[in-house]
């Protein structure tokens, strides 16, 4: 009988194993493609990663992307670039369905979209 075979009750987790393996494959190169930079990769990747086999490992590696990405915009903010915080939004659009405060962010940057009031002065 193979490893992946129960001895006691004969079930077969061939399939388990694989998708675990393709989950850690997937993270990893989530990693991957954030090092480069390449956001909506990295997101995709992570989903894909998520989708076959969730981890506590998976699940933190998101909530780092959040705070990364929110404090990435915020500066972004700071330093009046307000069309890059926009588009960063929309790279990682399918991580502010977790994130309460990329809900927020996502409001605060759409409202100074139409109200510009301070973004070019120091008032």
């Amino acid at each position: 009988m193979s490893e992946a075979v129960c001895k006691r009750c004969g079930a077969d987790f061939t399939s388990a194993r694989q998708a675990e393996h393709w989950a850690n494959h997937w993270l990893a190169k989530s990693v991957d493609f954030h090092r480069h930079q390449q956001f909506q990769q990295s997101i995709t990747a992570l989903e894909l990663s998520i989708g076959l086999a969730s981890s506590s490992l998976a699940n933190c590696y998101r909530r780092f992307l959040i705070d990364f990405h929110g404090r990435e915009i915020l500066a972004l903010l700071q330093n009046n670039q307000l069309l890059v915080a926009k588009l960063r939004l929309f790279q990682i659009r399918r991580l502010i369905k977790f994130s309460t405060a990329l809900q927020q962010l996502r409001k605060f940057v759409d409202f100074l979209d139409v109200n510009p009031v301070g973004l070019n002065n120091n008032t």
